[in-house]
């Protein structure tokens, strides 16, 4: 962290200083000039007030998730920032993400390509309670084998209605396999495509690989799932999954 913020230093200006500076005309006093322009005006960064030096440095803890408790520390006990600042900040750039993700409108898959469905569910846990429905959230993955990209959406249910209106959209019409297990909810889910085979596996008798189509499998989709469950580290608030989950988007693409 020391050698990092070395590098930060040298750009020729005071990095102590407060972002939301402006600039204004040089001839104001001779024209009566009230032009101002702010170098914030259209980001994501017009209404933070922490300095620059700050700011770098928060991203950088971001970037590199730099999260763990005793990092965290050593670097709060080296700046003059507070917990509460730097968990402000990270919610921030999870919405960054979050915005980032939601004007992505591309189609995965496509001739050739092989397009792998799955839902996974994310619950809450209860001491010395069951889970009950409203504990549990369904979340559709889209994953593409050939381009290893994969998309992930927040659904109401785990029938059809809720999954084949996300395929549809997101996947392109021309993709040429479709891999899913045997779940009632995929059957005839290639219809949604021009000419594409649909290959499925059935995980309540264990098999997760067809023995005679080893291309048969959704492991890759179930290896994201797992990376996409580690990453969603808290959901104190509803908005919160969402957030996580596009983050998650951010850094695998």
């Amino acid at each position: 962290m020391k050698a990092s913020m070395d590098i930060l230093i040298p750009c020729g200006m005071d990095l102590q200083r407060k972002l939301g500076w402006i600039s204004v005309c040089t001839n104001r006093h001779k024209t009566k000039c009230s032009s101002s322009i702010s170098p914030l005006t259209n980001t994501f960064f017009v209404n933070v007030k922490l300095s620059f030096r700050d700011v770098l440095i928060t991203m950088y803890l971001f970037v590199k998730k730099i999260t763990e408790a005793f990092d965290l520390r050593v670097h709060l006990n080296e700046q003059s920032m507070c917990p509460t600042t730097l968990g402000d900040m990270f919610s921030f750039y999870r919405e960054i993400a979050e915005v980032f993700s939601s004007n992505n409108s591309k189609k995965l898959g496509g001739q050739g390509k092989t397009i792998l469905l799955d839902e996974t569910f994310l619950t809450k846990r209860k001491y010395r309670r069951r889970r009950t429905k409203g504990m549990t959230q369904v979340v559709l993955g889209i994953y593409c084998r050939e381009d290893k990209e994969g998309l992930f959406f927040l659904v109401k249910g785990k029938e059809r209605a809720d999954f084949w209106p996300f395929m549809k959209k997101h996947c392109h019409p021309e993709t040429s396999v479709i891999c899913t297990d045997s779940t009632r909810q995929y059957y005839d889910v290639q219809n949604l495509f021009q000419e594409a085979t649909h290959k499925r596996t059935n995980h309540k008798i264990g098999q997760f690989v067809d023995l005679h189509d080893r291309s048969n499998t959704i492991n890759d989709l179930d290896n994201e799932n797992k990376h996409l469950k580690k990453s969603v580290v808290s959901r104190r608030t509803p908005k919160m999954l969402p957030q996580y989950k596009a983050l998650h988007y951010y850094r695998r693409t």
